[in-house]
């Protein structure tokens, strides 16, 4: 941790996920950064490595997954990179929630949980990368 950026490097492993919740609230914390969204946050960033680490490696081993989160401008910004196949989660239909819990697709909650809690996101690729990018106002919307 240096100023006002967070960096990572976070391997391919669940297990990983509780260091990284723990880093970015001492981040935060430094920056006073309200708890309410610290807590948002954390949850798109989790929402998004989770997705990375459990479908973005079907060859195993061991990867590592970049991480860099910003304070700046009274926001938060995370950029996500890894070398798992390539996936723009972007394109992807939103989900059906109004649809019978039944009948809906399986998938994609995720990134529309991600959508709704970022003011902005974006995807790219990049050099062999998959770059996903999201950014929250500090005390912005509830949702």
């Amino acid at each position: 941790m240096a100023g006002d950026l967070l960096e990572l490097k976070v391997a391919n492993d669940l297990a990983t996920l509780p260091r990284v919740a723990t880093d970015l609230e001492a981040f935060c914390s430094r920056h006073g950064v309200p708890y309410r969204d610290v807590n948002r946050f954390n949850l798109a960033l989790e929402e998004v490595l989770t997705n990375v680490i459990a479908y973005g490696f079907p060859d195993g081993g061991r990867h590592e997954i970049d991480v860099a989160v910003s304070h700046r401008d009274g926001a938060l910004q995370a950029t996500v990179s890894d070398d798992g196949v390539p996936f723009d989660p972007l394109g992807q239909p939103a989900p059906d929630l109004g649809a019978p819990v039944e009948q809906r697709a399986v998938g994609g909650l995720g990134i529309h949980l991600v959508r709704e809690l970022s003011e902005a996101i974006d995807y790219r690729r990049d050099a062999g990368r998959n770059v996903l990018t999201f950014r929250l106002r500090i005390g912005g919307r509830q949702s």
